[in-house]
């Protein structure tokens, strides 16, 4: 049970959950990226109520009855969550490569955080979502080129998940990109820029910290600085080019609703 809950606090609630908020609130309804967390969200709750229904099971009944409209139309039509079977993974979710990769990336996010709350505790940015990071990395090295990969537009194959040891790698199965660098929604700010390292360096709160990952240690500099652009009224991020104005991606949702 202590795995359990520390999984949950660590791992969905202060990772996860944290940053699949802008995708789930402000996305539109049939957003991929927000479709796809949905069907990871679904398997979770599903993975979790049957793994605790031995210890808790009352709790997991009601669970299992309270959302039964959405499993029966995703095919779990059982009556009671003792009908089904205890173990839900499956053997292709099992993706150790893009565990690795996530690693890493919640390592990054470690050092963005440090680099970010300087910049708060001095009182030049409030949130996260008013800072812009740049990152200083060697980008020859599998760690600059994974950090390159999930700065840019561009599509992730992340076809394969698992539970237990590589678990994230199970919340990122269903992960589709959206307009955003992924990098931005990791470390839950506007912009992050990334640079070889070496280069001229902007000016702002630094941070760097040499990152285990991949059987070696890269090293890595953070600097956070307050974003140039306006923030959005509607998804908050610093993405608007004029104030009080919606962003580019708030504005073509607000208009495929009306």
């Amino acid at each position: 049970m202590q795995i359990v809950s520390n999984f949950t606090n660590a791992d969905l609630s202060a990772f996860y959950f944290d940053i699949s908020k802008d995708c789930l609130y402000v996305g539109a309804a049939d957003d991929l990226q927000r479709r796809s967390t949905q069907t990871a969200l679904f398997h979770i709750l599903v993975d979790y109520t049957t793994a605790l229904a031995p210890v808790a099971c009352h709790l997991a009944e009601e669970v299992w009855e309270f959302f039964g409209p959405t499993r029966r139309a995703l095919g779990k039509t059982t009556d009671s969550v003792f009908q089904e079977s205890w173990d839900q993974t499956r053997s292709e979710w099992n993706n150790p490569e893009l565990a690795a990769d996530w690693t890493a990336l919640r390592k990054l996010r470690s050092v963005a955080n440090r680099s970010i709350e300087a910049a708060r505790t001095a009182r030049h940015i409030g949130s996260s979502l008013e800072a812009e990071l740049d990152v200083y990395v060697p980008l020859n090295t599998r760690l600059g080129q994974l950090l390159t990969k999930y700065s840019k537009w561009q599509t992730c194959d992340h076809n394969n998940v698992l539970w237990a040891k590589y678990v994230l790698t199970f919340c990122f199965a269903f992960w589709e990109p959206c307009v955003e660098s992924e990098l931005c929604k990791v470390c839950i700010t506007s912009k992050v820029n990334v640079h070889e390292v070496g280069g001229v360096e902007t000016d702002g709160f630094a941070c760097e910290e040499r990152i285990a990952a991949f059987d070696t240690e890269t090293p890595v500099r953070v600097v956070s600085r307050r974003s140039s652009l306006h923030k959005c009224p509607r998804c908050w991020n610093f993405h608007s080019t004029e104030e009080s104005s919606l962003c580019g991606r708030c504005d073509d949702v607000v208009a495929r609703q009306q």
